[in-house]
């Protein structure tokens, strides 16, 4: 019977051994494990936050736009308008960008700059963030501090900046424009769907590399698992870059950006100038690993058989 002390015996040193075997037995495998584990994480939480990115709103038509800025600020003039309403892509797109990358992938935006009336930009300043209160927006921080303010409402969120002539961001006074740069904001479900993709990446990494590290320590070891792992492994070395950022930066968005602000897309890592070729290759070279593995287990099972 399964309940007799002798069962229970057998099933607890199943268990045990079944324990032993996601422990990884020397420092290699340590580092092996944990930097697959973290790998898997940083890919299937950008795939999450890609995911739930598919629920966004769409962004101000241009008349609501003109509508809104000439409410906020009506004694002032448009001098800027600019807008991409793609959700994300490369914004001017090169023919090699989706190959080697660029730092012009980017979320879907709306951008309007005004001039500054005789009172100064202070007191333009002061009148939109009364406005935006008025209309309902949620007020928050800018990376502009004093100068700038975040703000959110439904489905969008705005930052006020200050400007130059043009509509190009102004690091220092006196500023000759104010703009507004409107963002959808993130659904609700990006930040759950990113971390629960980072968490099960997480265990499945872990669970493939511990279980490529059993078979390796049995003997003698065939050339081709010798193979597969070290492709893996050099996937691992590849994608280490965008794995680094990837998790940084989905820590960062799920626990210290304000709520009025957009979060940056996730899996922007991998569409990086050069971390985008490197993220290609080591992505390839799981894959390839990944079917060898399966095919080595496949071919020794039918050897095993056949004996």
């Amino acid at each position: 019977m399964s309940d007799s002390p002798d069962g229970t015996v057998r099933g607890s040193a199943r268990a045990s051994n079944a324990l032993r075997g996601l422990r990884p037995q020397g420092r290699a495998s340590w580092v092996t494990a944990i930097l697959a584990a973290l790998t898997l994480a940083a890919l299937l939480g950008a795939g999450g936050a890609w995911l739930g990115w598919r629920w966004a709103g769409d962004l101000p038509s241009d008349a609501q736009t003109r509508d809104l800025v000439a409410e906020l600020a009506p004694d002032s003039t448009v001098q800027h308008f600019g807008r991409y309403d793609a959700l994300f892509g490369y914004e001017y797109e090169e023919p090699l960008s989706w190959v080697f990358g660029s730092d012009q992938y980017r979320g879907g935006y709306v951008d309007i700059s005004v001039d500054v009336p005789p009172d100064g930009f202070d007191a333009l300043l002061g009148r939109v963030r009364e406005g935006l209160i008025r209309e309902g927006w949620r007020i928050g921080p800018s990376t502009f501090g004093t100068a700038g303010l975040t703000a959110a409402r439904a489905d969008l969120v705005l930052e006020v900046y200050p400007a130059q002539e043009g509509g190009a961001s102004a690091g220092f006074p006196p500023y000759e424009a104010l703009g507004i740069y409107f963002e959808r904001a993130a659904p609700a479900a990006v930040t759950p769907l990113a971390i629960g993709g980072w968490v099960v990446g997480l265990a499945l990494g872990w669970l493939a590399a511990t279980r490529v590290a059993a078979r390796l320590r049995r003997r003698p070891v065939p050339i081709s698992t010798s193979a597969t792992a070290a492709t893996g492994a050099v996937g691992l070395l590849w994608l280490l870059p965008a794995t680094v950022i990837t998790s940084i930066g989905l820590a960062d968005t799920s626990f210290f950006l304000p709520d009025t602000v957009s979060p940056a897309d996730l899996w922007g890592a991998y569409t990086f100038h050069l971390i985008r070729p490197l993220a290609a290759v080591g992505a390839a070279c799981l894959l390839l690993a990944a079917v060898g593995m399966v095919l080595t287990r496949s071919r020794g099972e039918r050897l095993t058989r056949s004996v």
